[in-house]
């Protein structure tokens, strides 16, 4: 695990690009974090909230967030001291009547 910095800024720039591509007020939506390591009991407990899955290396986690709950989650990340490689959008909410564009 690297120093606080580099994740504070990894934290930071993640944060950034999440609320340029979501308003603040939207409803939850799938996200998926990727942390360097493998889960342990201590990661698996820390993040007993969120589904976790192991893949080469990583861990992914996963999850329906809104904006507060993903800084929650993304703080949570930083204050263990864990790498994040990276946050990604996986899906947006249905939109109301029917007709999903995407």
């Amino acid at each position: 695990m690297t120093g606080q910095p580099e994740v504070a800024t990894l934290l930071r720039r993640a944060v950034s690009a999440v609320e340029v591509a979501v308003p603040r007020n939207a409803v939850p939506m799938r996200y998926e974090v990727t942390i360097r390591g493998e889960p342990g009991e201590v990661l698996l407990g820390a993040f007993s909230d969120v589904t976790v899955r192991q893949a080469s290396g990583v861990t992914v986690l996963s999850a329906d967030l809104d904006q507060a709950a993903l800084h929650g989650l993304l703080a949570r990340i930083a204050d263990l001291g864990i790498d994040l490689l990276g946050v990604r959008l996986v899906a947006r909410p249905a939109q109301p009547g029917g007709n999903d564009r995407r």
